[in-house]
């Protein structure tokens, strides 16, 4: 069966098609019955699985890169060696399955349901498991260098995720100066952080509780703040550039922000470069 990029296949019954190794990248899979089917080494970069039923699929070496898993059904689904970077699979039901060597860097996996799954020597670099449930999983050889977690965050007894790289997200948490470029901060709540000198280059902060949090000299550039909460928000010496993102009604350069910045700085160009602006802030 021959598929071309961004087909659309909304809800359809795929149960029992030959898919192995096609091209689905981009393709309209929303709520499509998948179940049992063998997805090997099948491309499906970019694809809308939203609510798909993949329950013991095989995806073993398929490319999901980018695709969006949101709210989908992947009970015992076998994700071996499967690339799954940045994949949303926010609120996923993942129970069992097995992603054993999987890529899961910069992964969005709010509220996923992980319990029993194999993340044996997966790839969780950045990946964002707020809210995760991950009660009798395996672990071991896994990476979760700067992957960031929340107090409802459930991990196995015998897992300490901060010895592993991790990072709790929570109000007043104290963050200084740490490397958190390009991760998933999707609604966080560090309403009173310390996040000082802290690298958010590209990181995604999209409906982040931020108010009271201190993000003086920050790296803001390419970050995506739109519908963050900045009531009281420190931006003094701040860094953001033409690529971030603001909520509706804050524009840096006018100069009628709601967030109390008085120094903060508009990149242009490469950071390693001294040609920076200052711009300052009146709350509106």
């Amino acid at each position: 069966m021959e598929m071309n990029v961004g087909d659309f296949l909304h809800r359809l019954d795929l149960r029992g098609q030959a898919l192995k190794g096609t091209n689905l990248g981009g393709a309209e899979l929303r709520g499509a019955n998948l179940r049992g089917t063998d997805l090997r080494e099948t491309n499906l970069s970019g694809a809308m699985l939203r609510y798909a039923d993949l329950i013991e699929a095989d995806l073993s070496g398929a490319n999901l890169s980018g695709a969006d898993l949101a709210e989908s059904f992947l009970n015992l689904a076998n994700l071996t060696r499967a690339d799954l970077t940045g994949a949303v699979l926010r609120e996923a039901n993942l129970v069992g399955a097995e992603f054993t060597g999987a890529n899961l860097k910069q992964a969005s996996l709010i509220k996923a349901n992980l319990v029993g799954a194999n993340l044996h020597e997966a790839n969780l670099t950045r990946a964002n498991l707020s809210g995760a449930d991950l009660r009798g999983s395996q672990l071991s050889g896994a990476i979760l260098d700067k992957a960031v977690y929340n107090n409802r965050t459930i991990f196995p007894e015998d897992i300490d995720p901060g010895a592993m790289g991790a990072f709790l997200l929570a109000p007043n948490a104290s963050l200084p100066g740490l490397n958190l470029a390009m991760v998933d901060l999707t609604e966080a709540d560090l309403k009173g952080a310390d996040l000082r000198r802290t690298n958010l280059y590209k990181a995604i902060l999209f409906g982040a509780k931020l108010d009271r949090a201190n993000l003086a000299g920050a790296n803001l550039s390419a970050a995506d703040l739109r519908e963050a909460s900045l009531s009281g928000t420190i931006l003094e010496k701040a860094v953001y550039s033409k690529k971030t993102l603001f909520s509706e009604g804050i524009d840096p350069r006018s100069g009628r922000s709601l967030f109390n910045c008085s120094q903060c700085i508009a990149a242009r160009g490469k950071l390693n470069r001294s040609r920076l602006k200052r711009v300052r802030f009146k709350r509106s």
